[in-house]
């Protein structure tokens, strides 16, 4: 078994599997494996076993993206508290990959604050986008000159329709024709 603790002899391929599945498990809403990313991430901050820098950013991506309103709460404290400007984008971005479509709103009206800065904003509408994307491209649309702000203009003809790529609905092809 792989489990989720790292051994001597594991190997780089063995370690991007077993953070691969964690993540891939978590996505399709494996019950241990949520129940386990949320112990670790809710595990005191002493307790560095409890969450390896091997497995952290994973452990991350799966409790972010099945965040309830408290666990988003708390990685976003973590953002606006972090000194290291890599882990903040890091936090700010994972604020924004949530399942919860009313967690994806506030991700989105977070990104167009000066909290989150002018690249996390970009980053975070089309990180909402690859859970939500008729959300995101409308949010987007919607608040087009803010978003623009952000956006350099050599991107913006691609970076609105990459917004709604992941649609499965054909209004969506409509409203990117429309735009």
């Amino acid at each position: 078994a792989l489990g989720w603790e790292t051994r001597a002899e594991d190997d780089a391929a063995t370690r991007q599997l077993r953070t691969g599945l964690m993540q891939t498990l978590g996505r399709f809403g494996d019950v241990a494996v949520l129940a386990e990313a949320r112990r670790r991430f809710d595990a005191p901050q002493s307790d560095a076993a409890a969450l390896p820098a091997d497995i952290r950013r994973a452990v991350l991506s799966v409790v972010a993206r099945a965040a309830d309103a408290g666990t988003w709460e708390k990685i976003h404290g973590m953002a606006r508290t972090e000194p290291s400007a890599m882990l903040r984008d890091q936090y700010y971005a994972l604020l924004a990959s949530s399942a919860d479509e009313a967690l994806a709103r506030r991700a989105l009206a977070l990104a167009l604050t000066e909290e989150s800065g002018a690249t996390n904003g970009a980053a975070m509408i089309s990180a909402v986008a690859a859970e939500h994307p008729d959300l995101a491209f409308d949010f987007a649309a919607e608040h087009r000159e803010k978003v623009d702000a952000l956006v350099d203009t050599t991107s913006r003809a691609r970076y609105y329709p990459r917004l709604g790529f992941g649609s499965s609905r054909v209004e969506m092809a409509e409203k990117i024709s429309a735009f």
